[in-house]
């Protein structure tokens, strides 16, 4: 989640410069955190969200 907080702003400018995003998270909490705070991005089609757990040996 605190990845996510921290580039939000980033994140931000670039959705403003009509950049086209593709957003990772590879925890629960940090997926359920970037679902919200980009929710009206996402809903736009401006941005994609992908759940992408990192689990090894």
């Amino acid at each position: 989640m605190g990845e996510t907080n921290t580039v939000a702003p980033l994140l931000d400018a670039l959705l403003a410069s009509g950049y086209q995003i593709w957003l990772t998270n590879t925890t629960q909490t940090g997926f359920a955190r970037g679902a919200s705070r980009f929710a009206d991005a996402i809903a736009q089609n401006r941005m994609s969200h992908s759940y992408v757990p990192v689990d090894t040996p």
